[in-house]
């Protein structure tokens, strides 16, 4: 009975003591145990329970070694990316200020461009209205310039009807001189007919008064006929006078009608070169005229070119002065956002730290023997 005893209580208590042993080992961290579990009582039992609680230890703590090394590895690259995340967005939060100083002075310039370009406008619209002016005058003296040529294309006309009349009147006084001479060789003839009727007049008074009383009537003939030829003599004598006047006239007449010929004819050159001058004059003005055609069309060109850059400078403003603006609220978020990624990294650096006790923790179990 005794022996029994002892033999039941050896096969109870070693199975406690392998237990009770292993509990042991485990507790110092070394999840590698496994006991027997041959009997199929109770102890049996806990024994199987016990090896399948080292093994689901041993897997949990596995896994949470693994995942202890991928949270540090994680953290590691946090930390880093954090750093790295900082260090970028105060060069983008520096970089935004200088963008945002750059586009408030890219305003302001913008807005001294606008005025530039404004007084530009200005002054290529009173240019334009100049040339506009111009235009109008030039087409006014193209006016003037054309009637000026009507009017000395009808001196002209006149001049040359002048020198023709001229011609024509030096022809006739011409005709008259010659009318005149062969008028003077007339009277001459008929003041040498006179001379010897006066001298036929005076023998036949002689002969009548040799006559007596038979010739008392060819006395009073003969008397009547010097009479006769003395008042012829006095009349050719008078034509003569007024033949010699008219020669002389018409010799004054020809040596002005010469000088007048001259005067028109150099009044006809005048008149062509007057002419001339003007058909010049309206040359240049047509030229003066087309120029400021092309300069008034360049300046409207310029007109709207000038309106174009005005609005694109107005935009250019805008956009700098919002895009300030933007850069500003940018560079408060880049501030806010270094502030969290600080915060990020601050946590990351804890998460490190957790992270590599963790690992110690876990370092303490033994997996495997």
């Amino acid at each position: 009975m005794g022996t029994a005893v002892y033999l039941y209580s050896g096969s109870l208590v070693k199975p406690i003591i392998q237990l009770s042993e292993a509990t042991s080992v485990l507790a110092s961290g070394q999840l590698d145990q496994q006991v027997e579990a041959t009997s199929q009582d109770e102890i049996g039992t806990l024994a199987q329970n016990f090896n399948a609680m080292v093994r689901n230890l041993r897997q949990l703590v596995g896994g949470m070694d693994s995942a202890a090394r991928e949270l540090l590895t994680a953290a590691e690259t946090l930390a880093f990316t954090s750093q790295e995340t900082g260090y970028v967005t105060e060069q983008v939060s520096a970089t935004i200020q200088e963008v945002a100083a750059g586009a408030g002075r890219l305003a302001e310039e913008a807005a001294h461009g606008s005025n530039l370009v404004e007084e530009m406008a200005a002054a290529a619209e009173r240019m334009l209205e100049q040339a506009a002016e111009a235009g109008t005058l030039s087409r006014q003296a193209k006016e003037l310039a054309e009637d000026a040529l009507s009017v000395v294309a009808e001196q002209n006309q006149a001049a040359e009807q002048t020198v023709a009349a001229v011609n024509n009147a030096e022809e006739t006084i011409r005709e008259l001189s010659a009318y005149s001479e062969e008028i003077g060789r007339i009277v001459d003839i008929i003041s040498r007919l006179s001379s010897q009727t006066d001298l036929l007049a005076l023998n036949a008074a002689v002969e009548a008064a040799r006559a007596g009383e038979h010739g008392l009537g060819f006395a009073v003939v003969a008397e009547q006929v010097r009479v006769l030829a003395e008042q012829t003599a006095n009349s050719t004598k008078d034509i003569a006078n007024f033949i010699n006047r008219i020669k002389i006239g018409t010799e004054q007449a020809v040596a002005e009608m010469n000088m007048s010929r001259d005067a028109a004819a150099n009044a006809q050159a005048a008149v062509q070169q007057t002419t001339a001058a003007f058909q010049g004059i309206t040359r240049a003005i047509e030229q003066a005229d087309t120029e400021v055609n092309r300069i008034t069309t360049e300046l409207s060109a310029l007109q709207r070119h000038t309106n174009q850059v005005v609005q694109v400078i107005h935009n250019v403003s805008a956009v700098s002065t919002q895009s300030a603006a933007s850069a500003e609220e940018v560079t408060a978020a880049a501030q806010e956002q270094t502030s969290q990624i600080l915060q990020i990294s601050n946590a990351a650096q804890n998460l490190t730290k957790l992270a590599d006790q963790l690992q110690s923790a876990i370092g303490a179990f033994k997996l495997e023997g």
